[in-house]
């Protein structure tokens, strides 16, 4: 049996999800119904299609979960390591507000040592290496994983109820 070929609408909805949108904003973008685009993201021949494009754009790109999962450990371990101190010398200021001097004539300087890291990039770091496949670190997502291509499906079918009453 010869391979059915895609429609143009089939290919510009798979562009569209090529992009990285899901089936439901696909649809939103293109202009193309709900139904429309979940049928052809069902269809054996577009999910073939789909996995062998994403392949190639993984390969061109060299970007794939593990690249991802490298890059944020060395992200977070940059993050980290700009714990550096900041020396600053002042002078030291006795108590009638007078620079101090030692015996020798010599002014008396105070050595301040701050320590600072970028808590921001390193706290986003992590997260993006605990929410990586690989790592599964909130493992508990799968468990309460919810298809929200189906809840999109529902809540435009409750829509269109509601606008026919």
């Amino acid at each position: 049996m010869a391979k059915k070929e895609l429609s143009v609408k089939d290919q510009i909805v798979m562009d569209e999800m090529l992009q990285g949108y899901s089936v439901a904003e696909a649809s939103r973008r293109t202009g193309f119904p709900l139904m429309t685009c979940y049928r052809a993201a069902s269809k054996p021949q577009f999910k073939e299609e789909l996995k062998r494009r994403q392949a190639i754009i993984t390969d061109k790109a060299q970007i794939d979960a593990e690249y991802v999962l490298r890059q944020s450990a060395k992200l977070h371990q940059r993050c980290m390591q700009e714990l550096k101190p900041s020396i600053e010398d002042h002078p030291s200021l006795g108590p009638d507000g007078e620079i101090e001097v030692d015996e020798d004539g010599n002014k008396v300087y105070i050595r301040e040592v701050t320590f600072s890291f970028d808590s921001t990039g390193a706290a986003r770091a992590l997260d993006l290496l605990a929410k990586n496949k690989l790592v599964k670190a909130y493992d508990n997502t799968q468990i309460h994983e919810v298809n929200v291509d189906f809840v999109d499906v529902l809540e435009a079918a409750r829509k269109r109820v509601e606008r026919e009453k």
